[in-house]
Formats: structure tokens, sequence, C-alpha cells
């Protein structure tokens, strides 16, 4: 049982860094290809979403992502017994 833990930590680990790098791409493919607009404004968009989340998860989680990860982690622990 304990492996099967540590690979769905490991997997949402891996997970967890997806929407960070999809993040620039997808905006680069919905601002530029399907919606025609210069690269530039594009990229400044870009800084403006990931600044708008960081000031999110600041006011939303003070403690951080790594805490929200702490829960994550202790919730897979017991997971099967609730108590």
């Amino acid at each position: 049982a304990s492996s099967f833990v540590r690979g769905r930590l490991r997997m949402l680990q891996n997970a967890s860094r997806i929407p960070l790098v999809l993040l620039p791409v997808a905006l680069k493919i919905v601002g530029v290809d399907w919606l025609g607009w210069p690269t530039d404004l594009v990229a400044h968009f870009q800084l403006v979403i990931v600044g708008a989340l960081i000031m999110f998860f600041l006011i939303k989680e003070p403690h951080g992502l790594a805490h929200i990860w702490g829960l994550a982690k202790e919730k897979l622990r017991r997971w099967p017994f609730p108590y």
C-alpha cells in the first residue's frame, strides 16, 4: 500500500507542473493563432495572468501552495481510513 501512495504522490507532483507549462502555450495559441493578436501583446498578457494567479494564491492561501500540497499529502496518507 505504501508504494501505491508514493506512486500517487509522484503522479500528483508531476501533474502540478502541467498548468505552468500549458498556460503560456494555451495563451499563445488562443491569442496569436485564433484571435490574431501580436505576439508582444500576448506575452504581456501572460505576465499579467501569472502575476494575478500569484496574487490570488497569496490572498486565498497565505501559507502558500506548500500548505495545500501538505494537506493533499496528508489526505492521501489517511485515504482508506478517514479517522
